[in-house]
């Protein structure tokens, strides 16, 4: 179109950015004729179509060849409309298509294993693109797309996702069943999606996606189970029920669904019993079945749909209080409904987790996560959060055979892989971390902003500026206002050097999150390097610090803080606290340049030779527990 009109517009633009995309993964100009002149080039670009990625380079995943040959389009109502429409296409290829280092998803889980030479050098975005062959979805797989409302009326926007989200954690209950939970699509969760196409990104077998609608004292469900490699439907229904009865619904879909995997006799021998599906609910079995309520279902679903928010897209302080205060009123209301417990333990824990709270809230955490798993033993997310209370407690062997005993019974939980990179992390083993970390994105790709996080603060941790500053790009090219990686970038920055940058990145997080207390003791460094003190000393409040009493890593970065202020008193004494609330990283506390002045302290001295110690030993046990795999 600039041949003919003479104008540059945006679509001019992205073609441009198509040419230059193409070249990069190529090697070739798309338009490039050998030995002619300028002019045929210019005809070419008018009028010849180019050459397939593939047909250039055969090991072009699908993916990236559509996107590119759609920028590529002549006419310019057949690109993209926009840039940011480019950008949102290229943030999903890194999603569905970071293949990470380690086993496939449907293999056993190797957490330890010595990596093989070389494994530690990750490829870049590009070399992961080219994957060669596609990656087989494991067997039984089972991608839940967030369901749509037909007339949207309920005020939350995720209504759907956390509908869809309990669904799949019901037919998560079944081991023989791999789950994508519909987070994997969170960044679209309110839009239509093919789920076709969804279900190959997701590499899954099967998809189960559906639509609701609701009226006064009515409620509908139209849902479909759909085979991917066929593009058929195997089987589907509509739920037509007088009000929502969120326990109802989702015992019948799991419960058809899993009829509908049986008689096609695609699951494995020695799966659950159909009754096993009938049972994975709110309460266990042998206390009888529990129904809720239409208002209390819809209550629970927008708690739901809040913890989610807060959990996958970004640290939202306001989210994660409305989802307390709507769990606490399904608990009031409805005190044998396990799930309830459960999400409300979670929810506590974030508190802490996030220097939000303190004690009061780890001690209710608990409260609830044990009340839940008294009700379903079974229920894997408590059990899962259990084991996380337990870690922040300092209870960690307890919290390691219980991440054990998930991963041996729920191996394609990404949740879980998660838990088990934490406890990795907090016991110092970093590569073993960095790989189940890699397990539970490819497991789940919405867990991408903090996984990709988690692994910036081990190469942190690793003294890999560069890799840990690749990761944060990553992260933040996906959710640019995520406060933890912003702190990250943070530290990054005074690793790096960059005090004032750094400062100014952390500045930026406080004002928009001005009760995440984690971040208080990394801007209360960065100021006392910036040579500001009393900015410093005015962030180290009784609140902070309460904070940090409950959260092991908030301790360990309050200590640090004590350590450049050369209060070696009070950095002694929170270096202790974090090391009894659980945190023995012993790599990243014997490398910390902040603790240099500390080297030849005696009593730092003690305190890292015991540490060491107790490195090693975490090491053995956690290698006991794999090798009982």
């Amino acid at each position: 179109e600039q041949f003919v009109t003479r104008r540059s517009t945006e679509q001019s633009d992205l073609f441009s950015l198509g040419v230059i995309l193409y070249e990069m993964i190529t090697g070739t100009h798309p338009f490039w004729i050998p030995n002619v002149q300028p002019a045929q080039i210019a005809t070419a670009i008018q009028y010849r179509d180019p050459a397939p990625p593939a047909a250039v380079r055969e090991d072009v995943a699908p993916e990236l060849q559509e996107m590119l040959l759609k920028v590529l389009e002549k006419q310019p109502a057949n690109r993209y409309r926009h840039a940011t429409e480019v950008r949102d296409a290229l943030k999903t290829l890194m999603k569905t298509l970071d293949l990470e280092t380690g086993v496939l998803p449907g293999e056993a889980s190797a957490v330890l294993p010595a990596p093989a030479p070389g494994a530690d050098e990750k490829p870049g975005l590009l070399d992961r693109l080219f994957a060669g062959k596609p990656v087989k979805p494991p067997k039984n797989s089972i991608a839940v797309l967030p369901f749509q409302e037909i007339e949207p009326t309920h005020p939350s926007r995720y209504y759907g996702l956390a509908l869809a989200d309990a669904i799949a954690t019901r037919l998560a209950r079944l081991p023989a069943v791999v789950v994508r939970p519909p987070g994997a699509l969170f960044s679209v969760a309110n839009e239509a999606i093919d789920p076709i196409e969804a279900g190959r990104r997701l590499r899954a077998e099967t998809v189960l996606a559906g639509t609701f609608s609701r009226a006064e004292g009515h409620f509908t469900l139209n849902w479909q189970l759909l085979e991917v490699a066929t593009k058929t439907l195997r089987t589907g229904g509509t739920l037509d029920v007088p009000s929502l009865d969120l326990v109802a619904v989702q015992r019948q879909i799991a419960e058809e669904v899993f009829t509908a995997l049986r008689t096609s006799d695609s699951l494995s021998e020695g799966g659950p019993e159909h009754g096993e599906a009938a049972s994975a609910g709110g309460r266990s079995e042998k206390n009888g079945r529990l129904t809720l309520p239409e208002e209390t279902s819809e209550e629970y679903l927008e708690a739901r749909a809040l913890l989610t928010s807060f959990s996958l897209r970004a640290t939202n302080h306001q989210d994660l209080e409305q989802a307390l205060t709507k769990f606490a009123e399904v608990v009031e209301r409805e005190a044998a409904y396990a799930p309830a417990h459960a999400g409300l333990g979670i929810a506590h824990l974030q508190v802490v987790r996030h220097g939000f709270g303190g004690l009061e809230h780890l001690m209710a955490a608990q409260r609830h996560l044990e009340h839940a798993l008294a009700l379903d033993a079974g229920h894997v997310e408590a059990k899962l959060y259990h084991a996380y209370a337990l870690l922040w407690r300092g209870e960690k062997e307890t919290a390691r055979h219980d991440l054990q005993y998930l991963i041996n019974a729920h191996p394609h939980d990404a949740e879980v892989h998660l838990g088990a990179g934490v406890g990795l992390l907090l016991d110092g083993l970093l590569d073993a971390s960095l790989r189940s970390f890699g397990m539970a994105l490819r497991l789940n790709p919405s867990l991408a902003a903090r996984v990709y996080n988690y692994r910036a603060r081990i190469h942190l941790y690793q003294g890999r500026l560069e890799e840990a500053r690749m990761e944060l790009n990553r992260g933040l090219a996906l959710e640019p206002r995520h406060a933890l990686l912003r702190t990250t970038l943070g530290t990054w920055l005074l690793r790096s050097g960059e005090i004032e940058e750094a400062v100014a990145a952390l500045e930026s997080v406080v004002a928009d999150e001005p009760e995440l207390r984690l971040a208080f003791p990394t801007l209360a460094t960065a100021y006392l390097l910036a040579g500001r003190r009393e900015e410093a000393s005015a962030l180290i409040t009784d609140a902070m610090r309460a904070s940090a009493a409950a959260d092991c890593q908030t301790a360990y970065r309050l200590a640090t803080y004590y350590a450049v202020l050369q209060d070696r008193r009070e950095a002694l004494h929170w270096l202790r606290k974090a090391i009894y609330l659980g945190n023995e990283n012993y790599p990243w506390f014997a490398a910390n340049p902040a603790w240099a002045a500390y080297r030849d302290d005696e009593d730092v001295k003690k305190i890292l030779a015991e540490l060491r110690r107790t490195y090693d030993q975490n090491h053995a046990r956690w290698q006991r527990l794999f090798d009982a795999q």
